[in-house]
């Protein structure tokens, strides 16, 4: 989980029909705090809206990671690795996690610039790693690359694509 540590700073009484004004502070596995401040009615477990607060935001943080990755590669950015070619770890998800979303979305899209926004990562996995990213066999494989080679070496119309991993 991406929060390490959630805590209730304070729950006052609120107004005069016993509601309390509850603020809430999570910590991320970076360190950065979440607040977290809502209107409790009289009986409500603060415990448990602090843990279901804190898996909404641990899900917030893996979700927008994700998002980040896709972006970065839609503008034609390696989110994997540093400037100098160093892969990286992510924040919220495994470097896997990511590269399997990534692929996946990039691979589903109806268009072939999908396709070809996913040629830099194809390029630097194996095709053993593509086959357990995508839980695929070899033949899927080899039809992802000619597809990516078709795209990128003689483009292919929107017409005449399918894309690798379905999609509508």
């Amino acid at each position: 989980m991406s929060i390490v540590s959630s805590v209730i700073k304070s729950n006052r009484p609120y107004g005069q029909s016993g509601q309390l004004k509850v603020e809430e502070q999570h910590t991320d596995i970076t360190g950065a705090k979440h607040r977290v401040i809502y209107i409790a009615n009289s009986g409500t477990d603060l415990n448990i809206k602090l843990a279901e607060h804190a898996v909404n935001i641990s899900s917030s943080l893996v979700l927008n990671e994700q998002q980040r990755f896709i972006a970065e590669v839609v503008v034609g950015d390696n989110p994997f690795v540093d400037g100098s070619g160093v892969d990286i770890a992510p924040d919220f998800n495994t470097a896997n996690e990511l590269r399997t979303i990534v692929l996946e979305h990039f691979l589903s899209l109806p268009d072939p610039t999908g396709l070809t926004a996913a040629v830099p990562l194809l390029d630097r996995l194996t095709d053993p790693e593509l086959m357990f990213l995508l839980s695929i066999n070899q033949a899927k494989v080899d039809e992802i690359r000619a597809s990516a080679n078709d795209v990128t070496a003689i483009g292919i119309s929107v017409d005449n694509y399918t894309p690798p991993l379905g999609g509508a």
